[in-house]
């Protein structure tokens, strides 16, 4: 049988200096702790990647809570804010209105129901009664109760600015005075 025999010329171990041999061990030293400094460092970044990832994700829900929960409040807010502007309105109307309950309890002493025919109150107090009445006693209680109004400070200046008789015998009688209210 034919064997192939060969002859190895390189040898299995060279032989380097003691210097050679110094730096040899010492780049092995040297490339074993990069390397572990580098494992260390690549563990550190990946957990604080993944512990700023966590975190990330933690204020990203909460946001989208927030956002929610501004977004539902939208709403009342908007009718909160129509609601106070309509009482700060009510407030200006409700401080420019007259109380007229007095001016209704004067009224109701100087003339019946069934003889006031119309009545106008102006800004300025001054108040026109238009009365239909069905005889001069009738007119007469009615003056005589507005100049007791009118000294009881009540009324002012009652004027008698109209007084006509109709067909049938109707009085028709437009009086006018300022009301102190």
């Amino acid at each position: 049988m034919d064997t192939i025999k060969s002859i190895n010329l390189i040898r299995a171990k060279t032989l380097l200096s003691p210097q050679m041999e110094l730096l040899t061990q010492i780049l092995l030293k040297v490339s074993l702790w990069a390397l572990v400094a580098l494992v260390g460092t690549g563990m550190v970044v990946g957990g604080t990647f993944f512990f700023l990832r966590a975190r990330l994700n933690q204020v990203i829900s909460t946001e989208t809570q927030l956002s929610q929960v501004i977004s539902q409040d939208v709403a009342k807010e908007g009718i909160l804010i129509t609601l106070k502007h309509q009482v700060t309105l009510t407030n200006s109307v409700l401080k420019s209105q007259k109380n007229i309950a007095k001016f209704l309890e004067t009224l109701g002493t100087i003339v019946p129901a069934s003889q006031l025919m119309g009545v106008s109150l102006a800004d300025d107090n001054t108040v026109m009664l238009r009365i239909r009445a069905t005889s001069i006693a009738q007119v007469i209680s009615i003056v005589d109760a507005l100049v007791k109004q009118s000294d009881g400070a009540a009324v002012r200046s009652p004027q008698l600015v109209s007084f006509s008789v109709g067909d049938a015998g109707i009085i028709d009688v437009v009086l006018l005075f300022r009301m102190i209210l």
